[in-house]
Formats: C-alpha cells, structure tokens, sequence
C-alpha cells in the first residue's frame, strides 16, 4: 500500500473514532441547560418559518446576546409537535429569567445535537488533512469532544475558524490562488456570525499578516470588509437597527462579564485545560472527560506552542492570542476554551512528534551497534525560526 493511502486509511480511522466518540454522548448525556436556551429559541425560528413570518425572523429576541446563525439551523430540524408543547407552555418574553426548566425534548435535542456532531468530526477531518497527528488529538481532547456532541453554539464557528486557518495557511505558504485569502474572510464572516467570541482568532489573523507582511494594509481592509458583509448577511437580528443591536449585544456580556469579576482567576484557564472535569460546572454521570489524556495534551502543547511560533505559524499566533483573550476575559465558562481547541489540539501533536523524535534518538543512541551515520537526527526545530510554513519529511509534521 502507498504511503498516500496508508494516510487517508489513517486519516478516516481518525475521523470514525471522533464521530463514534461524539455520538455516544449524544446518546447518553442529559439535557443541559445552555442547550435549553438555544432549543427554545430554534423551536421560536421553527414557529416563524412554519407561519412564513419573514419579519419575525428578524425581531427573534430569545437568546438575543448570541446570533441567531446556529439557533436557526437548530429551529430546521425542530419536530413540529415538540415544537408546540415546549412554546405553548412557557412564555417567550419570561422564561429566561424564570430560571426553570424545559421538558426533555426527546425528538428535537438529538437531531440538534447531530448538527454539532456534524461540525465537529468535519473539524476533526479539516485539521487530520493537514496534520493527522494534530487531528488525533482534537478527536480525543475532552472540552472539543463533548462540546461538539451537545447543542451548543460552539461547534460550528469553531469549523469555520478552522477552514478560515487553513484557507489563509495554504494563501501565504504558496501565494496562489489569491481567492484563497478572500475565501478565508467569508469562512471568518460565517463563525462570527455563529458567536462572537470566535472573533479573536480574526485579531490574531490581521496581527499575524501585518507583523510578517503577507498582505498590504488596504488588502486587509477589504478582507476585514468582507468579513462583516457575510457576518451582517447571517445575522439577521441586526437588519433592522444594526448599530443599536449589536451595541445591546456587546453590553450584555460586558455586563455579565463584570459580575463575573469575583470569581475570576488568571490560572482558570490552565486548569480547565490541564483538569477540564474538575472545573464542569455540572458535573454528572454522562461527563466523559479523561484526566490522565487532557493532562498529557497539555505538557505536549508547550513545546509544540514553541515550535509553531518559532515556524511564524498562524496556528500559534492563534492558540496564543485566543489564550490570553481567554485568561482575561471575566466570564470564564469551560466551553469558552472551544476557541482554542484546533490550534490547541495542532500544538500539542506538534509536541508529540517533536518529543518522540527525541525519545527515539535516545533509544537509537543508546545501541552501540548502531552506526553513527543511523542516528543523525535534523536539527532541533526548538533551536531555529523556520525558513518556510512547515515541514511534513521524516515523519515530521509542524502545519502552519
């Protein structure tokens, strides 16, 4: 068998176990309560569509501090009849702040919870093409695991950040197509319209192309340009009143943010990923996470971190950028670490490959039948910035 096929057969078993992985905890998990909020506000979309309320799509003010791209997808592929129990028993304008409870929707949460099934394995299959190592990782880390099984918001953007990184990777490393750098700007556009917070991997984008030049400043500005057409097109909510909305928008989560101000902690964030199931903030029997895994990704995306930043790799720029947004930030949810998880997840396989080519020199050195000739090993990519985007020779693997 050539070695491209051995990585495809590679790159699908990676792929079949994170589906496999993620539709057990669509089976077995409870109903959370974030996804109550985004099922009641699809189940509201599914009503409009079904009375061709057109308007009613943009007046839509459930859940109005998130937009309404994933609710929406959600609201497609509501079951009708759970549709009206749920939205005849409580009243729109109230629940949220009642602080109860919905009836499991026994229908409408599975078929939910496979749209961000879908999401996920396809993140898991993007990052395994350019980086099967890195893909592995994403397949088994614990906070992308589950947050890609649930009916959360999260794993679409985070798609879309990653085909955005890869569409933006593949521009600077060859130069060519350039539709590949305005391609990247509609994928941006796409996860900003499916929560805000994925905005920052943008910031790291545009910083990471003004510091090495990629682009020239009035490129950038079109790009930018771009992006907010497509994020406006997708978030309906702003047509009518874009300034004033968004505006609403933004002060909820400041606010919320800052009454979160008392239990923020800088080393949150470490801790969430090195320990993610001692930090869930509702814990249950149908957590999946695995402490011994989670922590070993952790160690390995250090030096993997090194390795990418001393490559100029987006990658990198975006693991680190999105991680001090993330440790500064007050509100500190475990499921915001989802804006890290493909980079994070490419580290810590950068950081693999890295610490077994040491080991195995070790072992090989360690052989005195070996001839010295059999263990010269390339230079330490620790001890050098690199020259290109990447090297995949000799088993190696750093995508930038």
């Amino acid at each position: 068998m050539s070695a491209e096929n051995q990585r495809r057969l590679l790159i699908l078993g990676i792929v079949i176990l994170a589906a496999l992985l993620r539709l057990g905890i669509v089976v077995d998990a409870e109903q959370h309560w974030d996804e109550e909020d985004y099922l009641i506000a699809g189940a509201a979309f599914n009503r409009t569509l079904s009375e061709a309320d057109w308007e009613g799509i943009t007046e839509a003010s459930y859940n109005f501090e998130h937009p309404p791209l994933v609710k929406f997808l959600y609201g497609l592929t509501y079951d009708p009849a759970e549709r009206d129990r749920l939205l005849n028993s409580i009243d729109l304008d109230t629940f949220a702040a009642t602080g109860k409870r919905i009836a499991r929707q026994d229908i409408s949460l599975p078929r939910a919870r496979l749209q961000s099934v879908t999401a996920g394995t396809l993140t898991v299959l993007a990052v395994a093409v350019i980086s099967p190592i890195g893909g592995f990782v994403l397949a088994i880390v614990s906070i992308h695991m589950f947050y890609s099984s649930l009916a959360l918001l999260d794993a679409l953007p985070l798609l879309f950040l990653t085909l955005m990184a890869i569409a933006y990777q593949r521009y600077h490393r060859h130069r060519q197509p350039a539709a590949l750098f305005w391609v990247s700007a509609i994928f941006f556009g796409i996860a900003g319209a499916g929560k805000y917070p994925f905005a920052i991997a943008g910031v790291a984008l545009l910083a990471h192309a003004l510091v090495y030049r990629h682009q020239r400043l009035l490129a950038l500005i079109g790009w930018g340009l771009l992006a907010i057409a497509v994020f406006f097109i997708l978030n309906p909510y702003l047509w009518p009143q874009p300034i004033e909305r968004l505006e609403d928008q933004l002060t909820y989560h400041r606010e919320y943010a800052e009454n979160k101000s008392d239990y923020h902690d800088y080393m949150t964030r470490v801790n969430q990923l090195l320990y993610p199931a001692r930090t869930w903030h509702d814990r249950g029997p149908d957590y999946p996470f695995i402490v011994p895994v989670d922590a070993a990704i952790f160690i390995f995306a250090i030096p993997g971190t090194v390795i990418l930043l001393r490559q100029r790799s987006y990658f990198g720029w975006w693991l680190v950028v999105g991680f001090v947004f993330l440790t500064v930030w007050r509100s500190q949810w475990l499921q915001h670490n989802m804006i890290i998880m493909t980079p994070y997840a490419i580290s810590a396989g950068t950081g693999l490959s890295w610490a077994w080519r040491h080991f195995r020199r070790w072992v090989l050195s360690s052989m005195p039948f070996r001839e010295d000739e059999h263990i010269k090993q390339r230079e330490d990519p620790l001890s050098r910035p690199s020259q290109g985007t990447g090297s995949h020779e000799a088993g190696r693997e750093y995508p930038s």
